[in-house]
């Protein structure tokens, strides 16, 4: 589930889109019926972050994204480990992306 939302601070009338996405594969107390769903998923988390960066390099929003691309947050709704394990499964995508390159197996792997 994917979601557009306006936060706006009412004091300095300042505004900001946040888009919502929603994992629901990952069942309280079980794990993911496939690990490909959430890799997926993953991934489309990354190319949302990319878009908004583009979306933001063309408008006035240009200042909030010269720091670094728009963060992420991550959360689950119960408190059971999910948001951890996802924390997690990002870390060891991005840092042992190039201990896994041994040929002749290597293959490109998508960057995060």
């Amino acid at each position: 589930m994917n979601a557009v939302i306006m936060l706006c601070l009412i004091q300095t009338l300042e505004s900001r889109d946040v888009t919502h996405m929603q994992f629901t594969g990952w069942p309280d107390y079980g794990v993911p019926h496939s690990a490909a769903a959430f890799l997926d998923f993953m991934f489309a988390v990354r190319q949302k972050q990319e878009q908004r960066v583009l979306e933001a390099s063309g408008s006035d929003q240009t200042d909030s994204c010269a720091a670094g691309p728009p963060p992420v947050v991550i959360h689950c709704s119960a408190g059971i480990g999910r948001t951890g394990s996802d924390s997690f499964i990002v870390y060891l995508l991005a840092t042992s992306v190039l201990c896994c390159i041994v040929p002749p197996f290597a293959r490109p792997i998508p960057s995060l």
